[in-house]
């Protein structure tokens, strides 16, 4: 069933604002997000749910401080036993610092991701991949180093890896 949308209904409100999002209407969106979180009294799941797509509009539209101030409310309103989730914000919120030319909280935040998540090769590599379009290409590299670093690393990654970083002898040796 559709919801309908009455000035009563925060999921219909939700549910419009992520056409809006996936339909490349980002303003109208960010207008639906917000008429959610006027009709939330309390952090619920829905709540937050729209906080996280509002910041991603904000990101969207390069409204970066807007989006690393929601990012970091999310954070502090999120268990911390969902790890998974917040990983993933802490992740978020280190790209949107990357946007805002603020290299060490974006390291601190991805950090805090790894320390979350594990020094997992996508995510790593993402880091690298952000740090090196924005020109910090030596804190960009120290990403990949782990992963050629990990005792436990997969050959074939840490092959990869040596290709990405241009030193092919080594590349060759995996």
């Amino acid at each position: 069933s559709v919801a309908k949308v009455t000035d009563s209904n925060r999921d219909a409100y939700r549910g419009l604002g992520i056409a809006y999002l996936n339909n490349g209407m980002p303003d109208e969106a960010i207008e639906a997000f917000n008429k959610v979180l006027e009709l939330s009294k309390k952090y619920d799941s829905i709540r937050l749910d729209a906080m996280k797509y509002l910041a991603s509009c904000y990101y969207e539209t390069e409204d970066y401080a807007s989006a690393v101030e929601l990012y970091t409310e999310i954070i502090d309103k999120t268990d911390k036993k969902s790890v998974d989730e917040l990983y993933q914000l802490y992740y978020l919120r280190g790209t949107t610092y990357i946007r805002l030319d603020d290299e060490n909280n974006a390291a601190l935040d991805y950090e805090e991701s790894i320390e979350l998540n594990g020094e997992d090769y996508n995510l790593c590599s993402n880091m690298y991949y952000n740090f090196k379009a924005a020109g910090y290409q030596d804190r960009a590299e120290s990403y990949l180093k782990r992963i050629i670093q990990a005792e436990d690393a997969d050959a074939y990654l840490k092959g990869k890896t040596y290709y990405i970083l241009e030193d092919y002898e080594q590349a060759e040796k995996y």
